[in-house]
């Protein structure tokens, strides 16, 4: 889940919340197992919620950390097939990620790499 919290007037505010209704744009249309999934999105009170699986336990960058740097050639292997798989697919759909870093490819319990955050992203 992201939240904004709604703040009148704030441009930073403002630019957040163009940033999650882009990735709402594009997720509303993206169904791929190496892509983050997207659930809905509502506003309540104060905050703006965007609900996306849930992706345990997180970030390529803290997968690489708790196993020391130390993964051998077919993790490797296995984490680049399913990077490549999504960006294949996204780029079939005209679309573009714009913001590919460790931080935005989050990897599941099972060592399937999913892509995230698609504020960036664009329909070309």
């Amino acid at each position: 889940m992201k939240q904004v919290d709604l703040v009148p007037d704030d441009p930073k505010c403002a630019e957040s919340i163009k940033q999650l209704e882009q990735e709402i744009k594009v997720l509303r249309q993206l169904k791929h197992p190496n892509i983050v999934q997207y659930y809905g999105s509502e506003i309540t009170d104060d905050h703006f919620y965007i609900y996306l699986e849930y992706v345990y336990p997180g970030s390529i960058n803290n997968y690489v950390q708790y196993h020391c740097g130390a993964m051998n050639e077919s993790v490797v292997r296995n984490f680049t097939r399913h990077i490549l798989s999504g960006l294949a697919y996204l780029h079939s759909t005209n679309t573009v990620h714009r913001d590919i870093k460790g931080a935005n490819l989050l990897v599941d319990a099972m060592g399937v790499v999913k892509l995230a955050d698609f504020g960036m992203a664009k329909h070309i």
